[in-house]
């Protein structure tokens, strides 16, 4: 993969938020994005970062149908490794990793492949790394949204109902 990233924009999370928009990233110029996000707490109990699609109208993609599909490994050093997936899901689960509150955290380093191109299906790989308490875990995963239509934006969000009140996400196109 080609390694000059080429700044887009940053987006800073300051206040408590069960759902934060990155809106109008994705355009044609680019076919491969990376994400980076960190600093990302809770004001209390683990929050999920999951991660949704904005499409061309503004419209997050939400629905089961088609809907996301993704696998991800669980590596913790306190237990046997894990892994999840999920089936016609409404969101990327995890992608932004387990927000917990200060001083814990998490963060990631994601790819979202072709979100803008309207015969694609979008493609997703991240990994990310959270504290809860002593042990630090990461995770790896890959995933696809599958329906051929063009995105502009992405969204960050907790199904958990735990807000994230802080965070950083800079996102980069990749040539």
């Amino acid at each position: 993969m080609a390694t000059n990233l080429q700044f887009i924009e940053d987006f800073e999370i300051t206040s408590s938020v069960s759902t934060f928009n990155c809106d109008n990233v994705f355009t044609d110029k680019y076919d491969v994005y990376q994400i980076v996000g960190y600093g990302f707490e809770t004001g209390g109990s683990t929050a999920y970062g999951n991660l949704r699609l904005i499409d061309s109208s503004g419209n997050v993609e939400s629905g089961t149908t088609p809907g996301y599909n993704f696998a991800y490994l669980s590596l913790k050093p306190e237990a046997d490794f894990g892994e999840a997936k999920g089936q016609s899901a409404s969101f990327i689960q995890e992608f932004f990793g387990n927000p917990d509150a200060a001083p814990q955290g998490s963060g990631t380093v994601g790819y979202i492949y072709n979100p803008f191109d309207s015969n694609s299906y979008t493609f997703f790989s991240w990994q990310s790394v959270h504290s809860q308490g002593t042990p630090e875990r990461m995770y790896k995963g890959v995933g696809v949204h599958k329906s051929a239509e063009s995105m502009r934006g992405f969204q960050l969000m907790d199904n958990l109902g735990n807000n994230v009140t802080a965070g950083h996400i800079s996102v980069y196109g990749v040539k």
